[in-house]
């Protein structure tokens, strides 16, 4: 493979995974559970309550299951 070919194939990954590393919020997911709860599915696995209250509540018990558990907070 000659040099330059070489950095060509080089720079197109580094710009093919500069775009999967850059996803925004946009890519985000509005969602309801069965209950009828708003929630909002992030692209990186995470989801989050919309009520502010109930993400509050939500934070408390997983930060407690995470001390039952041993896991460094």
């Amino acid at each position: 493979m000659s040099h330059t070919a070489r950095w060509l194939l080089i720079a197109i990954c580094f710009a093919s995974s500069y775009s999967f590393a850059s996803q925004s919020a946009d890519d985000d997911i509005q969602a309801k559970t069965p209950e009828g709860d708003e929630v909002v599915l992030h692209s990186n696995g995470y989801w989050e309550f919309k009520d502010a209250k109930k993400a509050a509540v939500a934070k408390v018990k997983v930060e407690e299951f995470e001390r039952s558990n041993g896991c460094p907070l």
